[in-house]
Parts: C-alpha cells; sequence; structure tokens
C-alpha cells in the first residue's frame, strides 16, 4: 500500500508553465506516476480533470437520489388485488366501454355487458370473495355467430390470429355456430389503476383486429 501524501500546512501558489500545466498539476502526475498510474500530458489541466471527476461524481450521486426519490413515489402509488361491481363498472365507463351491470345467476359474481365500436361483450369477474364481493380477474370476451356449421378454415383462422397477436385469445366454441376472442385483466398480487386502465384500452384492438382478420381470410369466398 502507497504512503499517503504528506499534509501541507502552509499555502501554495501554483504557477502554470508554457504547457499550460500548474506546478499542481506537475506534483499531483508525479504522484500517480510513482504509483503506477499512466502520466497525462497535454494543455488540459490536471486539477481540471481531477475537479471535473469529481463534479460528475456528484452529480450522479444528485440523479440517484432523484431517480430514488421518483421511484418511492411511484411505491406509493395505490393498487389494487381486488375490484367490486363498483369498481368495474366505474373503470369500464372511464374507458368509454358503456357497462350495463348485473351478476351471475349462480353465483352472485359480478357480470358487465359492453359496447365497443358497436361490438357487444360481456366481462365476467371471477376469483371473487368477501362483502361486498371483490374480484381478482376479469374476463372479457366477444363471441361471433358464424350461422353456419364451424369449417377448418375457421380453425386457421383462430390459429392464426393466436399466432401474430401477443394480446387476446381467439377461440372456436365447440359444438355451436360460434368462435370468439377474449381477454384477460389479472390483479393478482396488486396493480395500479393506470395499469388497468392501459389494460381496458388495449381491448377495442383486440376485437377489431380479430374482425379484419376474419374478414380478409373469407373475402372473394
Amino acid at each position: 500500500m502507497g504512503k499517503p501524501l504528506p499534509c501541507v500546512a502552509e499555502p501554495i501558489t501554483w504557477l502554470t508553465n508554457v504547457t499550460g500545466e500548474t506546478q499542481r498539476d506537475r506534483h499531483l502526475q508525479a504522484f500517480f506516476f510513482r504509483r503506477g498510474l499512466p502520466r497525462l500530458f497535454g494543455a488540459t489541466s490536471f486539477y481540471q480533470i481531477l475537479r471535473g471527476n469529481i463534479m460528475r461524481g456528484l452529480l450522479l450521486s444528485l440523479l440517484a437520489f432523484g431517480l430514488v426519490g421518483t421511484a418511492s413515489a411511484q411505491d406509493l402509488r395505490p393498487v389494487k388485488e381486488a375490484m367490486t361491481a363498483a369498481d368495474i363498472e366505474q373503470v369500464l365507463a372511464e374507458a368509454g366501454l358503456n357497462p350495463t351491470m348485473s351478476k351471475d345467476a349462480k353465483t352472485g359474481d359480478p357480470v358487465a355487458t359492453g359496447n365497443a365500436d358497436g361490438v357487444i361483450f360481456i366481462v365476467r369477474a371471477v376469483e371473487c370473495g368477501g362483502r361486498p364481493k371483490a374480484c381478482q380477474q376479469l374476463v372479457m370476451f366477444a363471441n361471433f355467430e358464424m350461422r353456419r356449421d364451424i369449417t377448418d378454415r375457421d380453425f386457421r383462422i383462430v390459429n392464426s390470429f393466436n399466432d401474430g397477436n401477443k394480446n387476446g385469445r381467439a377461440y372456436v366454441l365447440e359444438g355451436s355456430d360460434q368462435i370468439g376472442v377474449d381477454y384477460v385483466i389479472d390483479l393478482t398480487g396488486g396493480v395500479t389503476g393506470e395499469h388497468i386502465s392501459a389494460r381496458l384500452g388495449k381491448w377495442p384492438n383486440i376485437i377489431s383486429t380479430f374482425r379484419e382478420q376474419m374478414m380478409e381470410a373469407y373475402a372473394g369466398s
């Protein structure tokens, strides 16, 4: 381990030489050079470089503190782990999805009917408990009647949609003349209101994308 620099009890006047360095620069460079670090040459003051590094360190520290403060503020945002019928109605209305609320006849769990660009869809709340009932998942789905028997082409359309889209899941209702698409919003572990709104905002586009792919597949047939 190297010896520490000696303390200087009296002030020292540093003189600038013709290269733009100062005696202090040269002294510090010699100190680092003796410890195996490369000597810096050129017109740039070694002291300026050292001072710049210190200032950058302070700036990074302030930025880090600011980022920590921002993260802490985000951590304090309210989260939801479950939603009541009133909560579901509110978020659907705020998303412009025109909800009409009802209950499942057997379980009493909340059910909503909504409208996305003229397409009627259903929202079923599942994983419910408590009084009033609060539910951890929302399952949204829209079914389409084909008014004919389901064909292999319908299955190919469904598979193609599922392969190409990370949001939503298309399906065939066996034993019926319907195909559809669904979408799940999961609140398990707690999510923010912004997260719920962002997820709901994707639902109309999921429906329209599925309809477009169906129409394109049957265009001209």
